[in-house]
């Protein structure tokens, strides 16, 4: 805004808006990023008007882009397939305890794991707190995802609150859920770990992850594995590590999991109602351990997890 001459935030005009959008087009950036801008900028500018600070929103009526379905489809993000997870698994991150060079740390060997035998969204994985591995004597170990508790709610909750560097919120009420843990984490090390990081006294799976500047704590890890994924030659831009969670949903098709377990398994909306969808328990968790039973998970050559011994190198 530098050229309008606009220097508060309360001097941009509705046009201005659109022809920052027109801008933001015009230099090639992704429709999905512009909207996602756009989508910020409103917000940020509802809240300065709730407290009072403006009079107006600019931004309230600026549009967006929209692309068209084949463009969508081509788009579209792509599972990992067996020879992918050959390749990955076994590169140096799994077989010789190398680690990113950056803050990543043990979260470069742990989040594509975890990100494998749960489904889950690199931020839901990237945000867990060491409370939110919990075990069920009947039925074994399952990850708790659920909104961080913070200072304000430490009366919800009976751990710790999570400091103020590793808080997020799921994407909505469906993402609250209970998802089994597979044996195969258990045999690489995941209660290792987790003991590992509680003697340094965090309370956080990853205590070395920092926000980015969207907020994200997995944005800095999803950028090394993008790079990481095309050295090992997987040059395809629709396998990202988001991937891992396609993979999974071809493997709970293919073990015929119940399509309401199915979508609970991966934080989507089952199709009962709000109040239904609005609560991980909703399910009986014993079947979905069950059902989550006769899941086959291709196998994999990662090595059981050890601290990192140095950077990975390519």
């Amino acid at each position: 805004m530098k050229e309008k001459e606009v220097v508060f935030p309360g001097d941009v005009t509705a046009p201005q808006m659109t022809e920052f959008t027109q801008f933001m087009r015009a230099r090639g950036l992704a429709v999905d990023t512009i909207n996602e801008r756009i989508s910020k900028i409103k917000a940020i500018y509802k809240i300065a008007l709730g407290r009072h600070k403006l009079k107006a929103n600019p931004a309230a009526d600026t549009l967006g882009f929209k692309e068209s379905g084949v463009r969508k489809r081509v788009k579209r993000r792509l599972p990992f397939t067996e020879s992918d997870l050959t390749v990955i698994f076994n590169s140096p991150i799994f077989i010789d305890h190398k680690r990113s060079s950056g803050q990543s740390e043990e979260a470069s060997y742990w989040l594509p794991i975890l990100s494998y035998y749960t489904g889950a969204r690199p931020e839901e994985l990237a945000g867990l707190a060491l409370s939110d591995i919990q075990f069920e004597p009947d039925l074994g170990w399952y990850i708790r995802f659920i909104d961080s508790p913070t200072e304000e709610d430490s009366d919800l909750f009976d751990e710790p609150a999570v400091p103020a560097s590793h808080q997020r919120s799921l994407k909505n009420s469906p993402s609250v859920r209970r998802v089994p843990v597979a044996r195969e984490l258990i045999d690489l090390g995941l209660l290792r770990y987790v003991e590992w990081v509680r003697k340094k006294g965090s309370v956080v799976l990853f205590p070395t992850l920092k926000k980015d500047w969207h907020g994200k704590l997995s944005g800095s890890f999803s950028k090394f594995f993008g790079l990481h994924k095309k050295k090992l030659g997987i040059n395809d831009k629709r396998k990202v590590l988001y991937s891992f969670r396609h993979t999974m949903k071809n493997l709970l098709e293919q073990a015929e999991f119940p399509t309401k377990y199915l979508k609970r398994f991966l934080g989507h909306t089952s199709g009962d109602g709000a109040v239904t969808d609005g609560y991980g328990s909703d399910l009986p968790l014993g079947l979905m351990f069950e059902h989550f039973s006769r899941v086959r998970f291709p196998a994999i050559a990662a090595k059981p997890w050890q601290p990192g011994t140095g950077p990975v190198r390519f």
